[in-house]
């Protein structure tokens, strides 16, 4: 049985958003001549999942730092509707 004072979880759900962020990973090994040519001219990217929560009616995300820290790109679905189309994020 849950706490009262907590409410239910189902309650809270909607305001649950998943965060999927790419990254472009800079290192000095890209500035290598003999590096590009093995592994290639594009720099590697790295891909986060993390959770947040909307909190406020204007649509704010709540999250960790970690998780949008330097991303290029910032993907946000809300939990309860699986088949929702994600929408672009920017860190304010």
């Amino acid at each position: 049985m849950y706490d009262a004072a907590l409410g239910s979880p189902t309650a809270v759900v909607p305001s649950v958003v998943n965060i999927s962020t790419t990254t472009v990973i800079r290192s000095p090994f890209l500035q290598d001549e003999l590096f590009r040519r093995f592994f290639g001219q594009h720099a590697p990217k790295a891909v986060a999942l993390g959770s947040g929560f909307v909190v406020d009616r204007s649509g704010l995300i709540l999250t960790n730092h970690h998780v949008v820290a330097g991303a290029e790109n910032i993907r946000i679905v809300f939990t309860e509707d699986p088949s929702e189309t994600p929408v672009e994020g920017t860190v304010a």
